[in-house]
């Protein structure tokens, strides 16, 4: 009998974990959405108007909405874009070789496709700002006489950052062309004034951010509140390079049947230290497991009789292994990753209930017997093996095993089935 392995440095580890004796507990599942508003950006409290979403009414090139993320798989947020426009179809800045501008559309499935703004996006750091919203005052109101659902009411949003807090800006300091538009370019690249003065840096390095939102006060105060927002996402991994197999697998188990959302970016060095660990770690675990399973299945064998004497008297040897359908369908991926390197070891059994193996041999998988002359005599069905097996001359790995050899397939097969009877 025999059993093909892999080459394996140690033992398995012990990888189950005992079933808690303390009742199961319900888990409750929160949702929560997020929200986008157009809003009106002001510099200062009764500033000039920077930047101004739709929906306010007024002509600018530079819309701006007011946001409160909560999107799965991703550290929540509050704070607001403003997007800057690219030329058309991005045509002229590839025609001055500047190129063309692409993103990861979320929603298409992260389809990638051509952008037609920039956005600069900022974040006001967690626990670290004052909000209040308020319904607008009448000199306010009168700054959008155009825009949309007036009769809903006007907020007046102010965020005041603590000391020393400091937002986090996207998409600022990157490369940007609009060769169509030399004055949004100015604004961007050469830090121009937008209006009354004010420049776009101006608006980043704000310690008080104001904006006007076409809801009511009340609304705005239910939005944007720092204590509707989720829990900080974390990835329930562990952030060292420790190599504990142990650790690593009971973390998979627990977090299993949950795929994450695909991230391009990080809010810090720890998740992405996660993430990266975790592709490297996972690709790994699951072959580990294949291993073990592989390895404790044992299989019907028996070597070919050479032409020229006994297989008990010769140093390299053909073993044929009688794999099954069942096997090669439950490990596929594995075995296709096993045997691109086709020398390995093999586990020789005495008979199929021995828990430990009379002989460890190294081997080698003959990728085309059918062209071996030594092989005529013995046809192999689709998913068998035929190994290319060579005797140590160390009696620790069972030099001395005396082999089962048979000189045909039909010589093989009426052994297997008289000694199946018993």
């Amino acid at each position: 009998m025999s059993q093909p392995t892999t080459d394996k440095a140690a033992s398995p580890s012990q990888t189950n974990t005992e079933a808690s004796e303390e009742p199961a507990r319900k888990r409750v599942k929160l949702t929560y959405v997020s929200d986008s508003k157009d809003c009106a950006v002001l510099y200062g409290k009764s500033g000039p108007i920077v930047a101004s979403g739709n929906h306010l009414g007024l002509p600018t090139k530079l819309p701006a909405k007011l946001i409160s993320s909560k999107i799965a798989d991703a550290d929540p947020w509050i704070g607001f874009n403003v997007d800057l426009p690219l030329d058309k179809d991005q045509a002229a800045s590839e025609a001055e070789g500047f190129g063309v501008r692409h993103w990861s559309n979320r929603s298409l499935n992260h389809q990638v496709t051509p952008l037609d703004i920039h956005r600069i996006v900022v974040k006001f750091p967690r626990g670290k700002f004052y909000f209040s919203s308020e319904e607008a005052s009448e000199d306010v109101w009168c700054r959008f006489p155009n825009a949309k659902n007036r009769d809903k009411g006007m907020a007046l949003v102010h965020f005041r950052l603590m000391d020393e807090a400091q937002v986090r800006v996207s998409g600022f300091g990157v490369p940007f062309k609009n060769s169509l538009d030399a004055e949004v370019e100015s604004w961007v690249n050469d830090n121009m004034p937008i209006v009354d003065g004010v420049t776009l840096l101006d608006i980043l390095a704000q310690r008080d951010f104001y904006f006007v939102v076409p809801i009511a006060g009340t609304e705005g105060a239910k939005l944007f509140a720092e204590d509707r927002m989720p829990p900080p996402f974390r990835y329930p991994f562990t952030t060292g390079w420790d190599w504990n197999l142990d650790t690593i697998k009971r973390l998979i188990a627990e977090n299993q049947g949950h795929q994450y959302a695909t991230a391009y970016c990080h809010e810090d060095a720890e998740s992405h230290s996660i993430v990266v660990k975790q592709s490297v770690v996972q690709d790994v675990v699951w072959l580990d497991d294949e291993e073990i399973m592989i390895e404790k299945t044992k299989f019907p064998a028996y070597f070919v009789r050479p032409a020229d004497g006994s297989a008990n008297e010769a140093d390299r040897l053909y073993l044929v292994v009688l794999l099954t359908k069942e096997f090669r369908d439950r490990h596929d991926d594995a075995w296709r990753r096993f045997t691109k390197d086709n020398v390995f070891r093999v586990h020789l059994f005495d008979t199929a209930e021995d828990d430990k193996a009379s002989a460890d041999w190294d081997c080698k998988i003959m990728d085309y017997p059918q062209g071996i002359p030594a092989l005529a005599a013995q046809p192999t069905d689709k998913y068998e093996v035929v190994l290319r097996v060579r005797r140590p001359t160390e009696p620790k790995t069972g030099s001395r095993y005396e082999l089962k050899e048979f000189g045909d397939r039909a010589e093989a097969d009426r052994a297997l089935k008289e000694e199946s009877k018993h």
